[in-house]
């Protein structure tokens, strides 16, 4: 992203090693090019970005208390949680924020009630908010939930108004839970539904939680809007070199597998998080084999992504699977202490054992760089899908 100030991509390195077909790759670029111009990359694909950086200064937050607990337990059904537990993944463990200032944040999506039992039994109850996320009005589990809280609540004489939350859909009736909350009087909030379901990553639930633990939601969300301004004015380029790069890869080596490759241990719970958002925002129609990992379920180490790295202070870069026998240890490259002839060698090495190069420079991965990084990468993968469909190139050959 050379004219990006938050990352760029140099291809440089990449096309240098000769590993790619040059031809083939600006031809696939060409296509890329011809793909921004189709109406369907304007489409809603991105409105969990547009809805949050127009509507999140207007959001209305009443769980500021809930800062003051030492616990925060949130119960909901795997895939109500996925997002917002990506995003306290993310903040607690990949950026270090996780100190005394904040609540530690737990997460219960199994209606296993000895489950529950036992994971109430260690909390202290008056430093703890619980938060109860409802989807599904025939699903009981959140009801169970909700119970079970105010029984434990209402035996340690804490106040069931002050610590507890709950969270539905706009529009949606839950007859089970309702006529609790109305007896109550307990806090609910309702969240947006969106289309597609991508978007309750960024939904108001991971935004009242995340702004719990410290996650700066106008810095995540102004990077996004400031990438994907610069890519719909063809100032920002990345995505496109990305997509061509992928395709000519994928078409000169067949056998190219998705994979993710950490520059630390922590760098997983950000890959899950991206996971999950490109699963659900690509539309279903796509070709199945495009992406393969999407049906993995987190957490998970093979992926399409990229490496990240900086020349100066790059760490070991981890590289699963690498080996032909598939050994699940992983083989470790000090990228900062190979020089660029010794880089091409490891670039082709790569390319011969169905692994490829994908280089970013980051200087530090802030809450913008986040954003600006899940943008970047849906707009990439977005063009990959369009570039596979007939539709987009009725006349390429």
């Amino acid at each position: 992203m050379r004219n990006n100030p938050l990352f760029r991509q140099d291809m440089r390195l990449v096309l240098d090693s000769d590993i790619l077909d040059w031809s083939l790759f600006l031809r696939n670029y060409a296509k890329a090019v011809q793909t921004l111009q189709t109406p369907i990359i304007h489409s809603k694909k991105f409105s969990c970005f547009s809805y949050l950086w127009s509507n999140s200064h207007n959001l209305e937050d009443d769980a500021e208390h809930f800062k003051e607990f030492r616990t925060i337990l949130v119960a909901g059904r795997l895939e109500d949680l996925a997002g917002t537990q990506c995003i306290v993944d993310w903040v607690q463990n990949f950026i270090g924020k996780h100190h005394k200032s904040f609540p530690e944040v737990h997460f219960i999506s199994h209606p296993d009630p000895e489950l529950f039992w036992e994971m109430i039994g260690t909390l202290d109850l008056e430093q703890t908010g619980f938060v109860v996320i409802c989807s599904n009005p025939s699903d009981l589990f959140p009801y169970l939930v909700l119970l079970r809280c105010l029984e434990f609540l209402k035996s340690a004489d804490c106040s069931v108004q002050k610590h507890i939350m709950v969270w539905a859909p706009k529009g949606t009736e839950f007859p089970y839970i309702y006529p609790i909350v109305e007896s109550f009087r307990l806090n609910i909030q309702h969240y947006s539904v969106f289309t597609p379901k991508g978007s309750s990553c960024f939904n108001e639930i991971s935004l009242s939680i995340g702004n719990m633990i410290g996650f700066h939601f106008n810095l995540f969300v102004g990077g996004a809007k400031k990438t994907c301004q610069q890519y719909f004015h063809h100032i920002l380029k990345s995505p496109l070199e990305g997509a061509a790069l992928y395709t000519t890869l994928k078409q000169q080596y067949p056998n190219l597998s998705h994979w993710i490759w950490n520059n630390t241990r922590n760098f997983e719970p950000l890959a899950q998080w991206i996971q999950w958002m490109w699963k659900d925002t690509l539309a279903q129609n796509y070709s199945p084999s495009f992406p393969k990992h999407i049906l993995h379920p987190p957490p998970f180490y093979l992926g399409f992504t990229t490496t990240f790295w900086e020349k100066k202070n790059i760490t070991d870069v981890f590289f699963p699977n690498y080996f032909p026998n598939e050994d699940l240890k992983h083989a470790k490259i000090h990228l900062k202490q190979l020089l660029d002839q010794e880089f091409k060698t490891t670039c082709k090495a790569l390319a011969k054992n169905t692994h490829a190069v994908r280089i970013f420079y980051i200087k530090q991965l802030s809450e913008e760089i986040l954003g600006a990084l899940v943008a970047h990468f849906l707009l990439e993968t977005t063009l990959l899908s369009l570039m596979e469909t007939e539709r987009a190139f009725p006349n390429s050959s």
